[in-house]
């Protein structure tokens, strides 16, 4: 049984306040399936966070907590309601939740103090290392660097320029003090130069010194390098005026490579894999993320886009259940001594290039011994593995994801 409460409830008019939805599980066994959709009083709006919640999971005796951000205008007594509760028990037998409610007290703002100063220094905001190709559609990545002093959250990136784009914004959901995002944007630059402005519309959020959630808006002008195909190599132009050296290119024209490959079997760990690249994407941007059923376009080579995806990334991440090991094809032979084995010419193929390779053993799953592997992937039992368990998958999730900023960061 998912029983539901909301903290805290009591708010102060015009502040804006997270709400922590907090699910757990009173039952025995694990529930699957939540889905929470919150209503909202008029005079209370919801300003940061998704909605509605869906968590795949919640196991017995545990608490999952759904945060979103509110801002009330009126002060009063509001009551809290779901439009769409419902979730599968643990006998898989499904319910839905019609009755749900939780009291929320608003209280008018206290007399005005003195606002306290927002962050003075600006984000460090440059274009990432290579040109972009005239009249193709090609990738516009944005390097945005935090040194306000404070952790950001809700950071939302916005492009406009003499280009086609996809219209869709960029947005991480917290960027630590000094740390840096990419934002990849998909766009088709109809202007050559070595000077083509380039406008960047960043917003993000801060709590201030009164235990309240400020926003913020920065605005920031780059030019960047647009040349025909097979043009020579440039150098790039930061917002500051300054040059960055130009490194490895990718040939104008072709597609930035997917830095994060998750490897898998689809029979084994299907389900762990999407949730995380949902979290992964969450994080860095589906630009960033290659997992095969959602980032292989309908008409492609198969065969020829997974090689030219780990050929080309940066960290390979190995999805490694309890069979892993032993799986067997229609002939009975195990997979991993095929040398055609997709998951094993994936996993050879970065070990030759020695890239970080790091496997992640899903719901208690061993790590395998070099014995037991096919030589040329012997050197995958030294690698340290990540355990990821539905139980602790944010806290999991999150260290991987502290992991991998570090290690994109040096590549």
């Amino acid at each position: 049984m998912i029983e539901v409460s909301v903290e805290p409830n009591r708010l102060v008019v015009g502040r804006r306040t997270q709400l922590a939805i907090r699910f757990a599980n009173t039952g025995q066994r694990a529930c699957s399936g939540i889905v929470f959709k919150l209503r909202l009083p008029s005079a209370i709006t919801l300003t940061g966070g998704t909605n509605p919640a869906e968590i795949p999971v919640i196991p017995p005796g545990r608490v999952h907590a759904h945060e979103v951000t509110v801002e009330p205008t009126k002060a009063g007594e509001f009551e809290l309601t779901s439009t769409n509760f419902s979730y599968r028990d643990e006998f898989d037998v499904p319910v839905r939740v019609t009755d749900f409610r939780a009291r929320l007290s608003v209280e008018s703002a206290p007399p005005a103090r003195p606002k306290p100063a927002r962050p003075v220094a600006r984000l460090g905001v440059e274009h990432a290392d290579r040109e972009l190709a005239l009249g193709e559609w090609d990738v516009l990545r944005i390097l945005v660097q935090n040194n306000t002093g404070a952790r950001l959250s809700d950071v939302t990136v916005a492009v406009s320029g003499p280009f086609k784009s996809d219209g869709k914004r960029a947005r991480i959901a917290v960027l630590g003090d000094g740390a840096t995002a990419r934002f990849p944007f998909k766009v088709k630059a109809d202007e050559g130069g070595r000077h083509v402005p380039v406008s960047v519309h960043t917003t993000y959020s801060y709590p201030d010194d009164l235990g309240s959630v400020r926003s913020q808006t920065q605005e920031d002008s780059l030019d960047v390098v647009v040349a025909k195909p097979g043009a020579p190599d440039a150098q790039l132009v930061t917002a500051n005026g300054g040059e960055v050296a130009h490194p490895a290119v990718t040939p104008p024209g072709t597609a930035r490579p997917r830095r994060i490959f998750i490897s898998y079997r689809r029979d084994e760990s299907s389900y762990p894999a999407s949730w995380l690249f949902d979290r992964l994407t969450e994080h860095f941007g589906e630009a960033e993320v290659f997992k095969d059923v959602d980032s292989i376009q309908l008409g492609d080579d198969f065969a020829e886009a997974i090689a030219s995806a780990v050929e080309s990334c940066d960290v390979l991440l190995v999805l490694i259940g309890d069979h892993w090991l032993t799986i067997t094809d229609d002939g009975g032979q195990r997979r991993l001594d095929d040398p055609n084995d997709f998951v094993r010419l994936e996993i050879e193929a970065a070990l030759n290039r020695k890239i970080r390779v790091i496997p992640v053993l899903i719901g208690g799953a061993r790590m395998p011994r070099a014995n037991d592997l096919p030589a040329s992937l012997s050197k995958l039992a030294r690698r340290q593995a990540l355990e990821l368990s539905p139980n602790r998958f944010r806290s999991d999730t999150g260290r991987l994801l502290e992991v991998l900023d570090i290690t994109l960061s040096e590549v």
